[in-house]
């Protein structure tokens, strides 16, 4: 009776790490992530004199003076991930003219060595929204920076900020 128990364990023991080598390197999955924001959550005037121009709506910051007003917008990330492969910010004019917003993405931070793109984009006369996009080609070394994330823009009157997107690889187990 013993001995039969003993035959039986073995031959579980044996199965068992047959399956296991049968079942082959497990391979991790990653998927894309995206945070998004209005930019109503993390932009402001990038100085007190472009104060009174700036008008922070729910779903915008938006310039509503008469002359160029600079906006800067610091990032929230997820510093348990870090590959970080675009972010892309969407405006829109409401000028009724066709009208350039440009923005530099900063990458770094104040007491290291920075990146920074500078992107230009047309936004169209009839409202309709236009992006700026930095993806990871943008950086050196095809890479985007492992770092904190801001952006500078020059808001030409009766232009807004809408929303953004910053894109991530998670890497979420087998």
């Amino acid at each position: 009776m013993f001995r039969d128990s003993i035959v039986v364990s073995a031959t579980g023991l044996v199965l068992v790490i047959g399956a296991s080598l049968a079942a082959g390197d497990v391979q991790a999955v990653t998927v894309t992530r995206v945070w998004s924001a209005n930019p109503s959550s993390y932009c402001q005037a990038a100085l007190p004199v472009f104060e009174g121009a700036i008008r922070k709506r729910p779903l915008a910051v938006q310039n509503e003076g008469s002359t160029n007003a600079f906006i800067t917008c610091s990032m929230t990330r997820n510093y348990q991930t870090s590959s970080v492969t675009r972010f892309q910010m969407y405006a829109q004019t409401l000028s009724g003219a066709v009208t350039n917003l440009s923005c530099t993405f900063v990458a770094g931070y104040a007491t290291g060595a920075i990146q920074s793109v500078v992107k230009t984009v047309a936004l169209p006369a009839n409202g309709s929204q236009g992006s700026l996009t930095w993806e990871a080609a943008d950086f050196t070394g095809g890479v985007f920076p492992d770092t904190q994330y801001n952006l500078s823009c020059n808001l030409l009157p009766g232009v807004g900020l809408n929303d953004s997107y910053l894109a991530f690889q998670e890497d979420v187990g087998a």
